[in-house]
């Protein structure tokens, strides 16, 4: 059986496969990755290896393969898998690593120069929440960077017990040891993969403080 074979036997009843066909019409990244690639250009740091966390489709992973960075992809749903493949060039798919695991159970590499998590991380179990926080940010590496999204109590999900929600503090309050290089909140109306919702989002570049990370060029 051919690896396309197997992926679509082991994901023919992912609940992720509508959405997934709703990202593949993007073909840019998050701004806010675009932004923290840009950061490490001007500070003269080559790429080296990110994680991107629930990368869904692929969009951001790709980005960062192009851009000459090796990833570690990371989604609970293995559906993620088939397309990434299928949206990454095959002659860059010696320079990512998938790795099916929910975000509590996945075992973060230990001084990472990027984390990397689009509309990830609210889908985190919130009893093991403040666990993951704590191993995601104690993985970066001193000069290293976070960005991502989180949810707000304004958001019209906020109900969803399953999923996790924060104000701007908390947010902040996670990233204590950090140096906030971006923040936008986000409270409108917009699109999703099931139409138009009302978004509260909070944008977050991070780079962790103390000795910046030394400069490969």
């Amino acid at each position: 059986m051919s690896t396309a074979e197997r992926l679509v036997n082991e994901t023919s009843s992912s609940p992720w496969k509508n959405y997934y066909d709703w990202t593949t019409q993007f073909s840019q990244p998050w701004s806010i990755l675009a932004q923290t690639v840009e950061l490490f250009k001007d500070e003269k740091i080559a790429p080296s290896c990110a994680i991107d966390l629930g990368c869904g489709s692929g969009r951001d992973t790709n980005f960062l393969l192009g851009n000459g960075w090796k990833v570690i992809a990371v989604d609970a749903d293995k559906l993620a898998e088939k397309y990434l493949l299928e949206r990454i060039d095959p002659s860059l798919h010696k320079n990512v690593t998938f790795v099916g695991s929910t975000f509590e159970n996945f075992l973060f590499p230990h001084n990472a120069t990027l984390i990397n998590a689009s509309l990830a991380l609210p889908f985190c179990d919130p009893a093991h929440f403040d666990n993951v926080m704590k191993r995601m940010t104690d993985a970066i590496a001193p000069g290293g960077r976070f960005c991502g999204h989180f949810f707000g109590p304004n958001d019209d999900w906020a109900s969803t017990k399953t999923l996790v929600f924060l104000d701007k503090k908390t947010v902040l309050n996670y990233f204590a040891g950090f140096t906030i290089e971006y923040y936008r909140e986000e409270d409108q109306d917009g699109i999703s993969g099931t139409g138009t919702k009302h978004w509260h989002r909070h944008h977050l570049i991070a780079q962790k403080n103390l000795t910046p990370l030394t400069s490969k060029i």
